[in-house]
């Protein structure tokens, strides 16, 4: 864990991302444990998006994008520990499902492209529990001698519902028997006329594989 001093610049800058990024790592936990999984994958991506944002401003500066992928590029240039405990192709995951903000963007509004987007339950659940909390435990803020007790410390101390309702690791219970059970699933894709197919099922094979996106949605 890297400590820093802040000065009150820095502190502004990353105290608005880490309340908003935290709150949306709660608000996604929310509608994935209960099957809003289209809205549950989107808000995934920019809580990662956001608590990756206060990583690289606590080490430097980081780029003007919204792409989780580039900003995960850029957070492992400072602590490559980051690419050793998170997934990459959960990463690239949730890049893919940002461009599901927005259906008059080139994925959808455009024939020639092809996009498809599996999102499992619990299997994502889980992965972006395991992102989330490996970022916020990777660093620790003093500002005015004082160290930043944010809200994710406050409901850490008092084991806030939102944030351990099905969180294997906070709970200390197998991830594998979280992900390897009876979930919902969603799926997204372009056809050919130009159109969207959803799809939405239940599943029993969710493997605890660290795959995100499959061949057919490369």
């Amino acid at each position: 864990m890297k400590k820093f001093d802040l000065d009150e610049n820095r502190f502004t800058r990353i105290s608005g991302f880490l309340t908003v990024g935290y709150r949306d790592y709660l608000a996604a936990r929310t509608l994935l444990i209960n099957g809003l999984l289209y809205r549950g994958v989107i808000i995934s991506a920019t809580s990662i998006e956001k608590l990756l944002k206060v990583f690289i401003i606590l080490n430097g500066s980081p780029k003007k994008t919204h792409k989780v992928d580039k900003l995960f590029d850029e957070a492992i240039e400072f602590d490559t520990n980051l690419s050793t405990h998170i997934n990459r192709d959960f990463i690239d995951f949730l890049a893919k499902a940002y461009d599901l903000r927005y259906f008059d963007n080139e994925v959808f509004s455009k024939p020639s492209k092809r996009f498809k987007l599996s999102v499992a339950q619990y299997k994502t659940l889980a992965e972006l529990d395991l992102t989330a909390i490996t970022i916020l435990n990777s660093f620790k803020v003093h500002y005015s001698g004082y160290e930043l007790k944010s809200e994710y410390h406050s409901h850490l101390e008092e084991k806030y519902d939102l944030l351990y309702d099905k969180n294997f690791i906070l709970n200390k219970t197998s991830k594998q028997s979280l992900i390897e059970q009876n979930q919902k699933v969603y799926q997204i894709k372009t056809v050919e006329n130009g159109g969207v197919m959803e799809r939405f099922y239940q599943t029993e094979s969710a493997k605890n594989d660290g795959v995100f996106i499959f061949k057919d949605e490369r």
